[in-house]
């Protein structure tokens, strides 16, 4: 049975279902992905305390994210194996039961769905009300399942502790296995070369096009981008199994629409070619397979050194490309055994920088991805330990701004580089290591001028976990010494206040406008003396 919208709140969609229908190219400057969960983790101020879930609290979710002004909204219905929709592939009844028999108790989410609730149907209804056009994402591996058990040391049986869905359960056979290189968790993962993977994932997407009137449909490869146990797969089958997927599911869009709208099918993908073997990324057989829009992600941590322009050139014009933007832009960890540490958040003008770096490199814009967790959460502490650094609101009012280039282009630029702790697992990252002494540590930022060009000269801060002490360092911008400046304050006074460390902390450089290219330009920093170094962060702030 199809879920039909009331009479009212068709007015908005059936008059954008023209637009929308025949564009050439996706018309979203901004696009929003709501991950639900944040609803009852953290405070906010249509749920200050802890509750369970109402159905008010995804309205007010979505009217929140429309008064700031965003193109499109995009809702994660949980990790993508549970619906928390009403459902005959997985039903909310049987899934319960299952719980049961493993030991485990529902969810306020699995409670909500069982007394007849329907996050999707919820959340298309205001995004048609608020008239934004109203996406599904579907995490395509999602594993937060494991990481909850293997978190909780005090767990007897990890088995039955990880097994909180039926299929999972059901189908040992289908999962990676060990041998992986890096995060050995993802051995749990569900393998996408067993047919029975792909299979599932459809039947529930599938359920989603056919009893809903969806504006488009997401697909994220990024939670988790480990899909393949890449001994059993070549690079080749990889790509043929997810786009032969991305087909299957934009057949089922096209032979679904409603009211001649054909819906847009996105992919959220990694920032980094070097991660498209390993994935099954293949860009130009996506494109063969339907997909409208390719959605650039560093999975967690805001990042100005994917490779939006790379990725921009080897995709047709009618393609739309847009650069993911988090609510954190590095994580400093403090003690490796609990994995405390401080989560630097991102700050407007860094966004600014990011949007307009996007638009100069041929991007139709950004996205937002965990947006609503620089509130922090109910325990002060997220799901690894990491302090959540205090809560404080987003920069709402920044967003608006995001969708004009030209403005933006005259505004001024605060690159930054973090020390990320996860994906995507490249072959070197800068400030994941100690440095070494006497061995550069190059840092590359692709970087635009504003119009007319940079005139004012610039800082560049590097930032260290700890006291540097006594410790010396060259700085070199695209080959030339840059000048110490004893001034190691910010630029731009930060709005958010964590992980800023002390003075001790932090070294400063001139930056003379006269070297910076409209390119990629390599900062080669160099420890001289002293004990090596863990850089945290770095910022280039060009006023």
């Amino acid at each position: 049975m199809r879920h039909r919208l009331p009479l009212a709140t068709l007015l908005f969609s059936l008059a954008a279902a023209v637009a929308l229908h025949g564009a050439d190219r996706a018309p979203f400057r901004v696009i929003y992905s709501d991950d639900t969960t944040h609803i009852l983790s953290c405070p906010s101020p249509f749920k200050p305390e802890k509750s369970s879930m109402r159905e008010k609290f995804i309205w007010a979710a979505v009217d929140e994210v429309a008064d700031a002004g965003v193109d499109a909204c995009m809702l994660q219905p949980g990790l993508g194996w549970v619906p928390w929709w009403k459902s005959e592939i997985v039903p909310i009844k049987e899934h319960l039961a299952f719980l049961e028999k493993m030991g485990q108790n529902m969810t306020s989410y699995d409670r909500f769905v069982l007394n007849g609730g329907d996050m999707v149907q919820s959340f298309l209804q205001q995004c048609a009300i608020r008239q934004k056009p109203g996406f599904i994402s579907i995490r395509l591996n999602d594993v937060h399942h494991v990481w909850r058990a293997l978190v909780n040391m005090g767990v007897e049986d990890r088995e039955k502790a990880m097994a909180e869905f039926q299929f999972f359960a059901d189908n040992p056979d289908a999962r990676i296995g060990p041998g992986l290189k890096g995060d050995q968790r993802m051995q749990y993962a569900m393998d996408w070369g067993n047919p029975k993977v792909p299979e599932h994932k459809f039947r529930l997407i599938e359920e989603l096009i056919k009893n809903y009137d969806l504006d488009g449909l997401e697909l994220d490869f990024m939670r988790h981008v480990t899909r393949f146990n890449p001994t059993r797969t070549t690079k080749e089958q990889r790509a043929q199994i997810m786009t032969d997927f991305a087909a299957r599911v934009r057949k089922a869009l096209d032979e679904n629409m409603r009211d001649g709208k054909r819906p847009w099918l996105c992919v959220r993908i990694p920032g980094y070619r070097e991660e498209f073997d390993e994935s099954g990324v293949d860009l130009k057989a996506l494109c063969a397979a339907g997909v409208d829009m390719f959605n650039l992600s560093n999975y967690y941590f805001c990042d100005m050194q994917m490779e939006v322009p790379e990725i921009r050139a080897e995709l047709p014009q009618d393609k739309a490309v847009y650069s993911e933007i988090h609510y954190v832009t590095a994580n400093g960890i403090t003690d490796p055994e609990t994995q405390t540490g401080q989560w630097k958040r991102t700050e407007p003008a860094q966004m600014r920088t990011i949007a307009h770096m996007a638009y100069a490199r041929g991007a139709q814009g950004v996205s937002f991805f965990n947006f609503p967790y620089y509130r922090g959460t109910h325990t002060g502490v997220d799901k690894l330990g990491a302090i959540a650094g205090g809560n404080a609101e987003p920069p709402w009012d920044a967003i608006k701004d995001l969708k004009n280039p030209e403005w933006l282009a005259r505004q001024p630029q605060y690159y930054v580089v973090g020390r990320e702790y996860n994906t995507p697992r490249l072959k070197h990252r800068p400030l994941r290591q100690k440095l070494v002494l006497n061995q550069p540590e190059n840092v590359i930022l692709d970087m635009a001028p504003p119009t007319g060009g940079w005139k004012k000269d610039g800082k560049l801060r590097i930032q260290a976990l700890a006291d540097m002490k006594d410790a010396q360092f060259t700085v070199h911008l695209n080959g030339t010494a840059l000048p110490p400046n004893a001034d190691i304050s910010p630029v731009f006074p930060p709005r958010y206040h964590v992980a800023e460390g002390t003075p001790a902390d932090y070294r400063a450089y001139n930056v003379p406008a006269s070297l910076l290219k409209d390119e990629k330009n390599t900062f080669e920093i160099i420890q001289t003396t002293g004990d090596p170094v863990q850089l945290f962060f770095m910022d280039v702030s060009l006023p």
